[in-house]
């Protein structure tokens, strides 16, 4: 068992109680396919539906992922993380990346839910910047034609 992780060993079955509070650092990759819109991640231990905030080591971007899935199964990978995620995470480009990973108890994903963070980003990322650029530039629009009938009136 590694160290930080209490189990329980019960009829040769190893049951996990708890996860380890202390964070990882290592390589992370991402994988396009499947659940590529979603914020997911693959780790070789961690049980299913554990949330996990991965930071980029080079940036400092966050984002929270639930593991939904096994893997990566290549010597020197901590995690593996959506599309979707290392989008967010600014590592498209790069393919591979340094993270810090930790893992969340409950009172921690409430946490950030309750300080808006429910989808799973700490930081804004640019392409959310983008959105809200253009949606200001739509809001801009409208008042400036509506501004003009009414002078026309």
């Amino acid at each position: 068992m590694r160290r930080g992780w209490s189990s329980l060993v019960v009829l040769g079955v190893t049951l996990i109680l708890s996860s380890p509070t202390s964070a990882a650092e290592g390589m992370a990759s991402y994988y396009p396919g499947r659940g590529a819109g979603e914020l997911t991640a693959a780790h070789r231990t961690l049980p299913f539906g554990t949330r996990v905030r991965v930071t980029r080591v080079g940036n400092g971007r966050s984002v929270i992922v639930r593991n939904n899935d096994r893997g990566p199964f290549i010597a020197g990978r901590i995690i593996d993380v959506s599309r979707r995620a290392a989008s967010e995470l600014g590592m498209i480009s790069a393919g591979l990346s340094r993270v810090r990973m930790e893992v969340l108890d409950k009172q921690q994903v409430t946490r950030e839910a309750k300080q808006g963070n429910a989808t799973g980003r700490i930081k804004t990322s640019s392409r959310q910047s983008t959105r809200q650029g253009r949606k200001a530039t739509r809001i801009s629009r409208h008042k400036h034609i509506a501004q003009r009938r009414e002078a026309e009136e």
